[in-house]
């Protein structure tokens, strides 16, 4: 056989192939189409007789108003379960026959679920047997209507719990906001009141407020004096030397020096002076003169802050009220000192004592 010939035999057989495939494909779709319209006469003759036999336990009248439809089920066998449905009352409801153990004994199947659910609603789904659906599924409606009533009354309560609660809160937060506005006030009266007796006082000690004159210097000393032998890290001898602040410049005739008051830190107190003796050939005193013309020239151990405060006031910040600070007054304050504020520096007493008799002395030489 040529390969021509070859190729017109399998052309021919793929033709016949195709034609048989083609004629067993109709032939499977005409009895899909003979099963599918037996099973749906089926279905219908099942509907007519369940039908019937509802409408002789419920009037028609009663299924029309309910707008029942009815499903045909195939689950078990052939034979096909028929069930007629219904929406009342937000759930959806199914009748149907169900079948007993005893050969011929059924009975009235009532199963409720809700809208895309299948879950059952077990309080309301039952059973009732022939010649009782009507009153049974009256009865089950009527539970339903009370269940909504019931959910209606709850949602009711609920939401008037709600505004209640909402209401009580809203008074709670006028309450409080009233109570915060009042305490604003009050603490705003008692800041002014007391902010006007401390500008009060200001004002009164910067009349009186001690002034470094123009042009006068005076002189002061710092010395120094050796007051034992030590030793040093390598245990070698070392001079330990202390010192303090003078008017003068030397010892008196019985070797006594007084030794001034100082302030060594803003904070603390000013120390008290001190008279010692020396022995120029034993403490080899040394003293270092300044010449101060103002208060700004000081060492600051030789100035001090002049304060203002009010006794028992402090400032405080309401953290509710959300204001700065307000001057208040407490009975005792544990964590927090007496408000005060600075009104510039003076030197220490010894030294405006000093800087008055060397004014004083100049204004009398310049009337001489």
């Amino acid at each position: 056989m040529t390969q021509t010939q070859h190729q017109q035999v399998s052309l021919h057989i793929d033709t016949l192939a195709d034609q048989t495939l083609a004629r067993y494909h109709q032939h499977q779709q005409r009895e899909r189409q003979g099963e599918e319209d037996r099973m749906r006469q089926q279905d219908q003759q099942a509907i007519a007789v369940f039908k019937t036999l509802l409408e002789t336990e419920t009037e028609a009248d009663l299924l029309a108003a309910l707008s029942v439809t009815y499903e045909a089920h195939h689950e078990r066998s052939d034979v096909p379960q028929i069930a007629a449905v219904f929406s009342y009352a937000g759930v959806e409801w199914h009748l149907c026959q169900e079948w007993q153990r005893q050969p011929g004994e059924w009975r009235w199947s009532i199963r409720a679920t809700r809208h895309g659910s299948c879950s059952s609603l077990y309080d309301l789904s039952t059973a009732a047997s022939p010649q009782t659906l009507r009153t049974t599924l009256l009865l089950k409606l009527g539970e339903r209507r009370e269940q909504l009533l019931r959910e209606e009354q709850e949602a009711t309560e609920r939401k008037r719990r709600q505004q209640q609660a909402e209401g009580e809160a809203h008074a709670m937060q006028e309450r409080e906001a009233q109570k915060r506005a009042l305490r604003s006030v009050r603490a705003e009266q008692e800041h002014t009141s007391w902010k006007e007796q401390l500008d009060a006082l200001k004002q009164v000690a910067l009349e009186h407020l001690w002034q470094w004159p123009d042009g006068m210097r005076v002189s002061l000393y710092h010395v120094t004096y050796c007051a034992g032998i030590g030793r040093g890290e390598d245990d070698e001898p070392i001079l330990e030397r202390e010192g303090g602040w003078t008017r003068i410049d030397h010892l008196d005739e019985h070797g006594y020096l007084r030794l001034e008051t100082t302030k060594p830190y803003s904070w603390s107190k000013a120390t008290e002076p001190r008279t010692v003796k020396l022995s120029p050939a034993i403490h080899l005193p040394i003293w270092e003169r300044w010449t101060i013309g103002s208060v700004y020239e000081l060492p600051s151990e030789l100035r001090e802050e002049v304060i203002v405060s009010l006794p028992g006031v402090v400032a405080r910040r309401d953290e509710d009220l959300e204001t700065g600070f307000r001057l208040t007054r407490v009975e005792q304050a544990y964590s927090e000192d007496y408000y005060q504020e600075c009104l510039g520096l003076v030197p220490l007493a010894w030294i405006r004592t000093l800087v008055d008799q060397a004014a004083s002395e100049q204004e009398g030489a310049s009337h001489a």
